[in-house]
């Protein structure tokens, strides 16, 4: 995993911020329940509401991005979502199977320990072979931090908790790389 903080611009961020707080008003959303795979939502009780960001949004995350993910073959077509986990929302230990690339910005101000959210990673870069070691990092969300999973690593995010002052607003980046 990779992980970089401050991604995106002062301004971009608050952006993001504000339309994500605002979308659930104005759009459809999806939720894990309906669309995930079972083996995605095993263990959860909760739900994870996700839309499209909004075009003119995406193309400027993208825009700011393309430093960290130069990789990528045509980043305009990436798939960039915002993400809403609600009370007792996760995903269980899972390696992205099917994706070249997925990356998660976390949009909170603030989130505590005790909230719940925690994303849980095996680092194959540490380990060197991408098996499940029973070595396991966790990254409390932090504000404008994007964790990259570009190797298939097997990671987790545990359940939200049930009585979290606000929920947790994720975005979530898919990508193919080049051939």
């Amino acid at each position: 995993m990779k992980i970089i903080k401050n991604v995106l611009s002062d301004n971009l961020y608050q952006e993001c911020l504000d339309t994500i707080r605002q979308l659930p008003e104005d759009h459809c959303w999806a939720s894990s329940s309906v669309t995930w795979d079972p083996y995605l939502r095993h263990g959860f009780l909760g739900s994870c509401i996700f839309n499209f960001v909004p075009e003119h949004l995406r193309i400027k995350i993208v825009d700011e991005l393309r430093y960290y993910l130069p990789l990528y073959k045509d980043p305009n077509k990436s798939s960039v979502k915002f993400c809403i986990w609600q009370p007792m929302s996760g995903i269980p230990w899972h390696n992205d199977y099917g994706h070249d690339l997925g990356a998660t910005i976390y949009l909170n101000e603030h989130w505590d320990i005790n909230y719940g959210g925690i994303f849980l990673y095996e680092n194959s870069e540490q380990e060197g072979s991408g098996e499940y070691t029973n070595n396991v990092n966790a990254l409390i969300p932090q504000k404008n931090t994007m964790v990259i999973n570009d190797r298939t690593e097997h990671h987790m995010v545990t359940p939200v908790g049930y009585d979290i002052p606000e929920f947790r607003y994720t975005i979530q980046i898919w990508a193919e790389s080049k051939e």
